[in-house]
């Protein structure tokens, strides 16, 4: 990833249920669950496939990745995978990153960022930078 970005409440504090996640998902426009979660590796955003790692060892085939979220981009007419979930150790808690905006657009005008926002505000969340900045 670029600059990971992730949801976060009460300071990181309260992270986000699997469940929360799926409903805040459905609830916004322009984000879906993934369709086929292992079944080809569609397009990814912040994530590059190794063709020369392990086979069922890459991140892409761990099975959290039935949990990730497409973002649709409208100019282009294309779903692209945007959020990905982490499970913790904690059973039934996780934390969902995405990328920063690429360099030379502004955030505002980035779809996944758009997106981000609303899933934020719907899960009573902040946007937190790697490096513990929160953004709005």
């Amino acid at each position: 990833m670029l600059y990971p970005y992730f949801f976060e409440r009460d300071n990181a504090r309260s992270h986000l249920t699997l469940e929360e996640w799926q409903k805040a998902v459905e609830s916004v426009s322009g984000v879906r669950s993934v369709k086929s979660p292992l079944q080809g590796l569609g397009e990814w955003i912040g994530y590059v496939v190794n063709p020369l790692g392990s086979p069922n060892k890459e991140f892409h085939d761990r099975p959290e990745r039935a949990h990730d979220a497409e973002v649709f981009f409208p100019d282009v007419n294309h779903w692209f995978r945007a959020f990905y979930w982490y499970p913790l150790p904690e059973r039934g808690l996780g934390v969902v990153t995405f990328e920063s905006p690429p360099g030379n657009v502004v955030p505002n005008d980035y779809q996944v960022w758009v997106i981000a926002r609303k899933l934020a505000a719907h899960l009573g969340a902040e946007l937190v930078g790697a490096n513990e900045t929160a953004y709005e």
